[in-house]
């Protein structure tokens, strides 16, 4: 019996990945040259959440967005309002202390 359970474990598990590559591919047919998995996305959705050593790799350091990047995920008032605000009244909040990563990546 469980070797039927972990059969159909490995059954819905290839039915979830061929399903999750189909909407990566519907996603891209609807918005080409929209990269879905860069740090960039990933700050955008919850900066608080990115590695940080991914987003620093991606950054050009004469742009001074790394300092901002790393100055914003270590306040802790910021991070107060990401948790209370939502995501696009989050980043407007952004704008003046952060004006480097919201001009160059978000809006």
């Amino acid at each position: 019996m469980s070797e039927t359970n972990g059969i159909n474990s490995i059954i819905q598990s290839e039915a979830a990945n061929q399903h999750f590559n189909s909407l990566i591919e519907e996603f891209h047919r609807y918005f080409p040259g929209v990269e879905h998995d860069t740090s960039i996305m990933a700050l955008t959705w919850n900066p608080f959440r990115v590695y940080v050593e991914d987003f620093l790799i991606e950054q050009n350091e004469d742009e001074g967005i790394p300092k901002e990047f790393l100055d914003m995920i270590h306040d802790s008032s910021l991070k107060a309002s990401f948790e209370d605000e939502n995501l696009e009244n989050f980043w407007e909040m952004t704008e003046k202390p952060y004006q480097k990563l919201y001009k160059n990546h978000y809006f």
